[in-house]
């Protein structure tokens, strides 16, 4: 071997060498937190309360209901779910209709889903079109800003 033996006692950078060179540092440094532009705080946001008895319609309450919306949704298709599911169990259990009772049980869960996938897309929507909604009323409120400004 010609090279240098990275074992023993003529390692590089082993116990009695020298330190590695540290990394190089970047050509812009990180500012630091203290150092660092300080960002205004962002304005506070009215409560549901408020937002909910706000007649001018200035501010959508549409964003913050979506997750009771959705909630209520799932709860409701899933109660009516388990209903047709003890009603399907009950009819394959009695010698009246047990085939359409098999079908309600093999067939409910995959109609639970479809439901609730499709509840899921409309709750989406609500909340995008409200989104939509209040980004182009800052936008619309930026170009009265600009036009007042170059009047």
């Amino acid at each position: 071997m010609t090279g240098p033996s990275y074992h023993g006692p003529d390692a590089p950078y082993g116990p009695g060498q020298p330190a590695p060179p540290p990394y190089p540092s970047p050509t812009v440094p990180f500012p630091c937190p203290d150092t660092a532009e300080q960002r205004p705080a962002p304005p506070v946001e009215p409560g549901l309360f408020a937002t909910l008895l706000d007649f001018s319609f200035d501010r959508l309450v549409t964003v913050r209901l979506a997750r009771l919306l959705y909630m209520l949704a799932v709860l409701c298709i899933s109660g009516t779910a388990f209903v047709f599911i003890m009603f399907g169990w009950s009819l394959a259990a009695g010698s009246f209709w047990p085939f359409l009772g098999w079908c309600m049980v093999i067939g409910v869960p995959v109609l639970w889903l479809g439901s609730v996938a499709l509840a899921r897309v409309v709750v989406e929507y609500l909340v995008v079109q409200a989104k939509t909604s209040q980004d182009v009323a800052v936008l619309r409120d930026d170009v009265k800003e600009i036009k007042a400004r170059a009047a």
